[in-house]
């Protein structure tokens, strides 16, 4: 895995109407913004005919037929365990768990940029300029915490 870089393509709705489209580096279980956009939000995400893992609870409904809904947990054969169930393109099931585990390292970059960090959603911004120079700040200051962490941990 040395010298390999992983990119990582999301979005996520901050507030007021705008959504955080993103295009992130993976490092240390956490990811680096490194190109960003804020669009107005729109339900859904966007299809770019790219491979995807799509994560769903257990407790969700799906109907197969489009006439009886049923909760994806019953289709789980082991009962009584709880399960995410995913949807993807991709060929194999090993592919799939691993693509899929690189997700936990942007909710974490969510957490630090949103409710557990630099709260992003409570600025109640509405102006794209003024979303795009505040996020310009927080991926720089994030960055240099990130850098501050490592020089910390190298020295311990």
């Amino acid at each position: 895995m040395s010298g390999q870089v992983r990119l990582l393509i999301d979005g996520s709705k901050v507030g007021f109407g705008h959504q955080l489209e993103m295009v992130s580096v993976a490092y240390k279980r956490r990811s680096i913004l490194v190109a960003w956009t804020w669009v107005k939000y729109k339900h859904g995400d966007s299809t770019w005919g790219w491979q995807y893992v799509l994560r769903q609870k257990g407790s969700h409904l799906v109907s197969r037929d489009g006439k009886e809904w049923q909760n994806l947990q019953s289709l789980v054969r082991k009962a009584g365990e709880s399960a995410w169930l995913s949807a993807t393109n991709l060929p194999y099931h090993n592919t799939c768990i691993k693509a899929y585990s690189y997700r936990m390292w942007i909710e974490e970059m969510f957490g630090d940029l949103k409710r557990h960090g630099f709260d992003l959603e409570g600025r109640h911004l509405l102006d794209t300029d003024k979303l795009l120079r505040l996020t310009l700040a927080v991926v720089l200051l994030y960055v240099w915490l990130l850098c501050y962490g490592h020089v910390l941990r190298s020295k311990a």
